[in-house]
């Protein structure tokens, strides 16, 4: 997984398809905005975005509500003066209780029944992340009240170059 320029937009359409199969009962909403191409490891943040998305599909159909939905955002973000984007997923599922918010980035760790999900999800999610140099938070989505999960990433990480 090379490091190159790369569009994080379609990083996140093709994520979207990939778990297409599993969002046939959710309304998935984008809002992609445009900024320049960031230096990244695509093949990665693509796990990232899909086990984000397929995360979310699952806690939609575990709670099995009447449709759930997705909304998907990205756009340019500062941090820290340093020019990044911010990808935000979010879902009108159950969302994270706050006892779990640290442990689930936790290897093994899954609130899934026994046989669904290993519970390696989000711990890699975090760990690639982390090698972007970019943040993850966990929140509350105020608009959908599931769970929000907030991806920040520099446009030029150095330890990737």
């Amino acid at each position: 997984g090379v490091a190159i320029p790369f569009d994080i937009n379609d990083i996140v359409d093709n994520s979207i398809t990939l778990t297409q199969g599993k969002l046939k009962r959710v309304k998935i909403e984008t809002e992609l905005g445009i900024f320049d191409e960031i230096v990244c490891r695509p093949s990665h943040l693509g796990q990232v975005f899909t086990n984000l998305l397929s995360n979310a599909a699952d806690a939609l159909t575990e709670s099995d509500a009447r449709q759930g939905t997705i909304h998907v955002s990205t756009q340019r973000l500062e941090r820290a003066s340093i020019d990044g984007v911010s990808i935000i997923i979010e879902d009108s599922g159950p969302g994270v209780p706050d006892e779990l918010k640290e442990k689930i980035l936790k290897p093994f760790f899954t609130t899934k029944a026994t046989g669904i999900g290993t519970g390696l999800g989000l711990p890699i999610c975090a760990r690639i992340i982390a090698a972007h140099e970019g943040e993850l938070a966990i929140g509350r989505s105020p608009e959908l009240g599931g769970a929000r999960f907030e991806v920040w990433l520099p446009n030029s990480p150095a330890s990737l170059n």
